[in-house]
């Protein structure tokens, strides 16, 4: 439930001059949270449910820069993004940045708690993400510079065709380097 609960304060615990766009991001990742804790979880569950909220509606908020049509609509509708893409981005971006100052403040916090004898858990934060296409796909480069730029997911060609195998353990190694070996396979 802890992971449920960070998610939900998220809007609360940035700073008071965060941006229109910053509180967006929030709120869309808090809104997707319930929505799905809704779906999980039963009244007849006797199991924890963890879900990350961040990680979900990061993830879609890249398909949805390259979505179109009745795709994006839908995804706006289910994924409460805005309909405007211009103030995706950079909400997303803003909000990475602010999670990563409040990883780095309590890293200091427990770096001067630790001068005098006192004891501090530490924030982790690590985002991560990587686009992996298909090689000798044509991606419309104004899409790749979005990605990169903005949502920090570099483009990674791979031949999921004719090398399979391949291209699978290259994702698995990144995804199981960007867990700390957490995840694997």
């Amino acid at each position: 439930m802890k992971p449920l609960v960070s998610a939900l304060i998220l809007a609360a615990t940035l700073p008071l001059t965060a941006t229109a766009a910053e509180f967006d991001a929030a709120t869309a990742i808090n809104q997707v949270g319930l929505d799905l804790y809704r779906q999980l979880s039963t009244k007849d569950s006797t199991g924890n449910l963890v879900i990350s909220p961040y990680s979900i509606e990061s993830a879609l908020a890249l398909v949805y820069a390259g979505a179109d049509g009745t795709t994006r609509s839908e995804m706006a509708r289910a994924l409460h993004f805005p309909a405007e893409n211009t103030a995706l981005a950079p909400a997303f971006g803003a909000l990475r940045a602010a999670l990563d100052g409040i990883a780095q403040q309590s890293k200091a916090a427990a770096e001067r708690a630790a001068k005098y004898g006192g004891k501090i858990d530490i924030i982790e934060w690590n985002a991560a993400n990587r686009l992996f296409g298909q090689n000798g796909y044509e991606f419309r480069p104004a899409f790749l510079k979005l990605m990169r730029e903005d949502f920090a997911a570099p483009f990674e060609p791979l031949d999921f065709i004719h090398n399979t195998e391949p291209s699978r353990g290259t994702i698995n190694a990144w995804v199981e380097e960007q867990t700390r070996r957490k995840i694997r396979d």
